[in-house]
């Protein structure tokens, strides 16, 4: 157990030791603010590319990468004595690559130093504009351009100078087509100055069932029920007409019937539809009451008038004879005592 963990703590330190010395080993210039997707330090550049970019790498021809020698007097006169400012240490050259691929398929350019140099299929070629500006670039067969897929990265590297006097600063990346046009270019903070267009996604929705319910709507003719209602209504007058007797008098009933006849007729209408669950009534009530005949009125006016002449005439005679009775009657009654008198 004490072995492995000496073991383990030689190795750490072996690791730490180198991550130093490899980190101590290249000076690149670090962006006060990198953008996104953008991984830098002082030995490494590398910006992964938006995947939303709608970019057919196999028209890619060419990666390029313009960059700065910071101070170049300085670059040239430790190369020229073949120390750094030291006095020490040995001189060492510009190293590194530039790469750009994905993992299916990742094409790296190497170089060696900075100066004026032609390229070839693993190495880029570089080219000074003066003034400390240089321009590197790789150029991609069409074979390797076409088995690029899946999400790409571009990455500029450099781990051969460890001077602390001047550095490289990176300007710009760019890929560049079959045409020369520039498809996509990022600056040194790894913003993109040059973007393709990109892709439109289409969501395809799953069709919608329509689905048409026809309703049947039956319709129930209309029902119409007649019910008539007849009401018979009967009036009856009679009158009493008194009679006298000679030995009394009679209250002799004459009873005249009156009839009014009134027909009401009720008419119930009852009408039923159904159509579309749609039930409806109708109750009609009409009420018709027969005409009242005047004539038999009057007729019976009449008639009373004349029943009463004739009961007048037949009180007078009676009054007249029921007089000459009573008065017989008296001269009886008168005779019957003076007789029994004598």
């Amino acid at each position: 157990m004490k072995l492995n963990k000496i073991l383990a703590g030689i190795i750490s330190g072996v690791i730490a030791a180198a991550s130093m010395a490899t980190s101590a080993s290249a000076y690149i210039s670090v962006p006060a603010s990198p953008a996104s997707l953008l991984t830098v330090n002082n030995q490494s550049w590398s910006k992964m590319i938006n995947s939303s970019y709608d970019i057919d790498y196999s028209e890619l021809a060419q990666i390029q990468a313009a960059f700065t020698l910071t101070d170049p007097a300085a670059y040239e006169a430790e190369k020229a004595s073949g120390f750094y400012a030291d006095g020490e240490t040995a001189f060492g050259d510009f190293a590194g690559n530039l790469a750009f691929g994905s993992s299916a398929e990742w094409i790296p350019f190497n170089f060696s130093g900075i100066a004026d140099t032609a390229g070839d299929a693993s190495n880029a070629s570089i080219s000074s504009l003066g003034g400390g500006s240089y321009v590197m670039t790789g150029n991609i067969s069409s074979d390797k351009a076409a088995a690029i897929t899946g999400r790409c990265s571009v990455t500029f590297a450099e781990w051969g100078n460890t001077s602390d006097k001047y550095e490289l600063t990176l300007n710009y990346v760019s890929l560049i087509d079959k045409s020369g046009n520039v498809m996509l270019e990022y600056d040194g903070s790894g913003n993109a100055v040059v973007e393709p267009a990109v892709i439109v996604t289409t969501t395809t929705e799953a069709p919608v069932e329509t689905t048409t319910t026809t309703e049947a709507t039956t319709t129930t003719p209309a029902t119409t029920t007649t019910t008539t209602t007849k009401t018979k209504t009967t009036t009856t007058t009679t009158t009493t007409e008194a009679t006298t007797t000679p030995e009394e008098t009679t209250a002799e009933a004459e009873e005249t019937e009156e009839t009014t006849t009134a027909e009401t007729t009720t008419t119930t209408t009852t009408t039923t539809t159904t159509a579309e669950e749609t039930t409806a009534a109708e109750v009609t009530t009409t009420t018709t009451a027969a005409a009242t005949t005047t004539a038999a009125v009057e007729q019976a006016v009449a008639s009373d008038a004349d029943n009463f002449a004739s009961r007048n005439s037949q009180l007078l005679i009676f009054a007249i004879a029921a007089v000459v009775i009573i008065i017989a009657v008296i001269i009886a009654f008168v005779l019957i005592s003076l007789k029994k008198k004598r």
